[in-house]
């Protein structure tokens, strides 16, 4: 499948779509919580502070790999960075 438009944010949409995660989830999920084998993240940290594994599909796959080969560098997190470069925090909040 060709993935083209914005990578990060179709990847990002994929991932919420196709898992259910809260964006919070997301934001600090790392690379090494995704199973490729198994088709599955790995949610350490969930609501209540309780961990569990959450499937995708084959399209959210396609998705975040091409995002992940998108990206230059080689930060553990999967869409943090992302989240911090397009919504930087203000001063004094």
């Amino acid at each position: 499948m060709f993935v083209e438009g914005n990578i990060p944010e179709r990847a990002i949409v994929e991932v919420l779509f196709a898992t259910g995660i809260r964006i919070s989830e997301l934001a600090k999920m790392k690379v090494s919580d995704i199973n490729w084998d198994e088709t599955c993240i790995r949610i350490p940290d969930g609501k209540g502070n309780k961990g569990r594994i959450v499937p995708f599909t084959h399209e959210c796959a396609e998705h975040l790999k091409a995002y992940l080969d998108w990206r230059t560098d080689e930060l553990p997190c999967v869409c943090k960075c992302y989240f911090d470069k397009a919504y930087p925090q203000t001063k004094g909040k």
